[in-house]
């Protein structure tokens, strides 16, 4: 069976046995938010287990993670998420991909400690030697970070590019923005998504945005139309029969935002 390795290294001049054990529960629970969010299936595809536990200073807990029975093995992916998403977290104070709300709370419960004898958490990944730490830093971005959040909102433009690997999505490059914007949608809808690409779409659902407020995601899509032909941009008279009675098409896109 393939298995993922990833060690937490727990750092700190005193830190109580409730503690530690908390600190440890809630980094499993992010690693779960985490998978949750790039599982192909309706559940986390991951079995996390302790394979090693020192408790010498520092503290540290090795982990495994296992596919579950039928389940894809994304261990990799998701160790991958967690170390680079604690990475622009602390640097940059951006919510990365694979990190929802519940995973950020997670992450708050956990750099709080720092507030409380830890000094702080190292994440290390011991295949692709990568690492990455939570601190008093990683505590005050999480607010920044929450405030990226999703809304229902949406975005029209033409579609020009798919990905069918694990979570499929197709990439729209927004008319307003001029962004491109991630539209996650079911396999079911794959026959739909083919027939457009190429061509100008609208797609509503959960829209997340950017530190600067630009849309980056919709995740997941709610609805999808196809608003012209691949070959040839939507003409005018078509497209303000779409917006008819609703106004100006920027203004109306803008509502629909939540702008």
């Amino acid at each position: 069976m393939a298995s993922t390795p990833l060690t937490l290294v727990i750092e700190g001049e005193s830190i109580s046995p409730s503690d530690f054990g908390e600190v440890v529960r809630e980094f499993a629970g992010l690693l779960d938010d985490i998978d949750a969010e790039l599982s192909p299936g309706p559940r986390p595809s991951l079995h996390w287990r302790i394979t090693r536990l020192s408790y010498q200073s520092p503290a540290q807990v090795d982990l495994l993670g296992e596919p579950r029975e039928d389940a894809t093995d994304i261990g990799r992916p998701v160790v991958a998420h967690c170390v680079t998403g604690l990475q622009r977290i602390e640097r940059e104070g951006v919510r990365p991909e694979g990190f929802n709300d519940d995973a950020l709370e997670r992450l708050r419960h956990i750099a709080s400690f720092t507030n409380n004898g830890l000094t702080r958490c190292r994440v290390k990944a011991p295949l692709t030697r990568e690492s990455a730490t939570i601190t008093k830093l990683t505590y005050a971005n999480i607010d920044v970070v929450l405030a990226q959040g999703y809304s229902i909102g949406g975005v029209e433009g033409r579609l020009d590019g798919l990905n069918i690997h694990a979570q499929p999505f197709f990439t729209v490059y927004d008319e307003v923005s001029g962004r491109a914007v991630r539209c996650y949608f079911e396999m079911a809808d794959l026959g739909r998504v083919l027939k457009a690409v190429g061509s100008k779409v609208m797609v509503h659902g959960q829209l997340r945005r950017d530190a600067s407020g630009r849309p980056d995601q919709v995740r997941p899509v709610e609805f999808f139309e196809q608003l012209g032909q691949r070959e040839d941009a939507v003409p005018a008279p078509g497209l303000s029969g779409i917006f008819r009675g609703l106004g100006d098409s920027r203004s109306y896109l803008a509502v629909i935002r939540g702008e």
